[in-house]
């Protein structure tokens, strides 16, 4: 899903290398990405959301063993794909998908509407949230 997530405002204030959890798998620049045991991997399902470490700032191609990670720093604004036709309103939240869209729900979410959107939107631009792994020094 290269690209469909982008910086729509901004440019990210924190960004951080981390290892792949396999050299073997490539990350897209745009991916969504969770933490595991201090390796970085693509979301693939609402379930990851409680590990999300970031955005895959750069591709990783498979033979690569790392990847630039934009990690949450409530400046950056974000362009998303949602995964289906939704109303989106100031302070909406999103969980990610392994589809690498969004889908709107609070819990667990990844990411906060920007102000300023009342309309029935496939594209979100939203802040990224800090979550449960980053406050635990998962994702540091």
């Amino acid at each position: 899903m290269a690209n469909v997530n982008r910086v729509s405002r901004g440019k990210p204030q924190a960004i951080d290398v981390y290892q792949k959890t396999t050299s073997t798998d490539a990350i897209e620049q745009g991916d969504l990405l969770q933490i595991l045991s201090a390796k970085a991997a693509v979301i693939a399902s609402a379930a990851d959301n409680l590990k999300f470490l970031g955005v895959a700032f750069d591709a990783s191609p498979s033979g690569e063993a790392h990847v630039s990670v934009a990690l949450p720093d409530g400046i950056t604004v974000w362009e998303f794909p949602l995964n289906a036709a939704t109303l989106v309103t100031p302070g909406s939240e999103f969980q990610g998908t392994g589809a690498q869209e969004l889908t709107k729900s609070a819990v667990d979410a990844i990411a906060v509407a920007e102000g300023g959107q009342f309309v029935t939107a496939t594209t979100v631009k939203a802040r990224l949230k800090f979550t449960a792994a980053h406050a635990l020094g998962d994702a540091a």
